[in-house]
């Protein structure tokens, strides 16, 4: 299949495989492991059986005559993103899959077009929207993501399942990655840290290497390597990671001590109820109160699924 591609053609025989379901698990792999293949698309194949073998029909989405073109354009773009990384000076596999993760955080906008009628943006799955257009959904981000840590040689798979959302009150189809540190999988899910920190103005990290145990308050997925560490979680790492009130409360003393306006941190309780998240509000507020002198206010946002808190104070 990969090779039918390669050369551009419409048909792939498949002489003595007529199993429709392993074809298309086939192309399902192919899909989310190969990102670099925007131009095919993967939701218009079809697959005709017969007592011989199989035929599958590959559908383009960009005419094979621009195809080169366009991949010039995205290597172009994947190429002064890697520059920009270099510059930075940054090591390890850890850090620099931070940086691909907040680039794409800050420079892709999610589109609620493609959500919406998926036939008219196609661009929008792949890795042709995040790089050329800028937007894109949760498919084409997660590619993106996979394409540019395939570059770096950091591991990272997509991911494929469902997630929950108030706004839409249903479970959606999803995807989003893991990555392998060491051994250690985690679960990255960029889409999510957009939506987080467009309303929040800023880098949010809260779907960044977590577990499956976090993710799983909002997600649903299978048959995918199990994450249990929550090692190389932001807050984890940032030490902004707290199970009770004096923890809490030592880094608010020492992040308003240094004029702080803002805090960001997450909570690890059993039960997250709305008198939990009130006394975390009024233990801010009373330290913040403490270090100011001057009338204030608190832009407050809180993800509940993940028990993260960011909390921004400006003078009135």
């Amino acid at each position: 299949m990969l090779n039918a591609i390669s050369k551009g053609d419409y048909t792939v025989r498949f002489p003595l495989l007529n199993d429709i379901d392993i074809i298309s698990e086939i192309a399902l792999a192919i899909n989310y492991d190969h990102p670099e293949l925007f131009y095919v698309n993967f939701k218009r194949l079809n697959i005709y059986s017969n007592p011989l073998g199989a035929n599958l029909q590959i559908s383009y989405t960009v005419k094979l005559s621009v195809k080169s073109n366009i991949i010039d354009e995205i290597e172009k773009k994947i190429e002064k993103i890697l520059e920009q990384l270099t510059k930075c000076s940054i090591h390890g596999e850890y850090e620099k899959c931070r940086w691909i993760h907040n680039y794409l955080v800050r420079s892709v906008r999610y589109d609620y077009d493609a959500l919406k009628r998926p036939d008219d943006y196609a661009d929008s799955f792949n890795v042709k929207g995040v790089f050329i257009d800028g937007t894109a959904v949760c498919e084409g981000i997660s590619k993106a993501f996979k394409l540019l840590c395939d570059r770096i040689g950091v591991n990272a798979l997509v991911v494929f399942g469902t997630a929950s959302q108030a706004e839409f009150g249903i479970d959606m189809p999803h995807a989003w990655n893991i990555v392998n540190f060491h051994d250690n999988y985690v679960h990255v899910d960029v889409t999510w840290d957009i939506g987080m920190s467009s309303s929040s103005k800023c880098n949010r990290f809260d779907y960044f290497c977590i577990s499956d145990k976090w993710i799983k308050n909002d997600h649903s997925f299978h048959s995918f390597p199990p994450c249990l560490t929550e090692e190389y979680s932001y807050f984890n790492k940032r030490k902004r990671l707290f199970r009770n009130r004096l923890e809490l409360q030592k880094y608010l003393d020492n992040e308003l001590e240094k004029g702080a306006s803002t805090l960001y941190f997450k909570i690890l309780m059993s039960t997250f109820s709305a008198e939990v998240k009130r006394k975390i509000q009024e233990q801010v507020n009373i330290s913040v109160s403490k270090y100011l002198s001057t009338a204030y206010y608190m832009e407050i946002i809180i993800n509940d699924n993940q028990q993260c808190f960011l909390f921004r104070i400006k003078s009135k």
